[in-house]
């Protein structure tokens, strides 16, 4: 596993398990381990869990534990949707949900970002938070109004109950409007939004967003790039500090301390 992967999850205590000599502990029997849903980029840090925890891997097909489907998904599973799911390791929730989640054991375990993407080709690399959201609002409309070329900013956006919508609603948009989009610039998952952006589609550049850790390791492309916000580029110092402005996290949700989960909620 990539190192840099490891330390910008800011799991370095989780993750340090890959590299050095294990504690010793008693593994948990595959029948006992929690079923867990979550968000498709937090499935890596569910994997690595339930490696240390079991000592199996996916080799046999011991990974169905694991079902990660989607930030949205994984909450609606958790609080009413699957009973059998006792677990969560996913990105932020809506401020509504975030507040059915205090009935339940639930906190931060890592941090991440909202990060805006453009196709490679494209000579902006960065954006100012006021140009985002006027861009998002429809107030402009040509790249050539921040700096780039004379053609139509071509915007992709994600899904309603999309993860990195989430995070776009709270610290971008927040109670105002975002114009509309037609539906083929609609993306349902992060892979599409990355595939949609990387095209430089001959109505304009692209404009895109999604997490920093898939922008810049699980779904890295080399025809996708992120935008510095107000001359601030997301990377392991920015996000690690605080100087990045949309900065998310990632949390971990269990229903009872007596069940195992519980011993690995206390773990983390």
């Amino acid at each position: 596993m990539n190192n840099r992967i490891i330390i910008i999850l800011s799991l370095s205590i989780l993750f340090s398990l890959c590299a050095c000599e294990k504690e010793e502990i008693e593994f948990m029997p595959l029948d006992d381990y929690p079923v867990t849903q979550g968000s498709n980029p937090t499935r890596i840090i569910s994997e690595k869990i339930f490696e240390y925890f079991t000592g199996l891997n996916d080799n046999e097909g011991n990974y169905y534990k694991i079902c990660h489907s989607g930030t949205s998904a994984a909450y609606y599973d958790f609080l009413e949707g699957d009973p059998e799911i006792e677990m969560i390791i996913t990105q932020q929730a809506d401020p509504q949900t975030e507040e059915a989640m205090k009935e339940y054991f639930f906190k931060p375990i890592a941090k991440d970002a909202l990060v805006f993407i453009t196709n490679i080709d494209n000579p902006v690399d960065e954006l100012t938070l006021i140009q985002i959201k006027n861009i998002l609002n429809g107030k402009i409309n040509n790249w050539q109004e921040v700096g780039g070329n004379d053609e139509p900013i071509n915007l992709f956006v994600r899904n309603e109950s999309g993860g990195s919508q989430i995070l776009l609603d709270k610290y971008v948009i927040q109670k105002n409007k975002m114009k509309k989009v037609k539906e083929k610039n609609i993306a349902n998952d992060m892979q599409d939004m990355s595939k949609y952006v990387a095209k430089n589609y001959h109505n304009g550049s692209t404009l895109g967003y999604t997490t920093y850790y898939f922008a810049e390791f699980s779904g890295k492309r080399n025809d996708v790039k992120t935008i510095k916000i107000d001359d601030v580029k997301a990377d392991y110092d920015s996000i690690n500090n605080d100087i990045y402005p949309f900065i998310s996290y990632i949390f971990i949700g269990i229903k009872d301390m007596d069940l195992p989960a519980g011993k690995i909620y206390e773990w983390i």
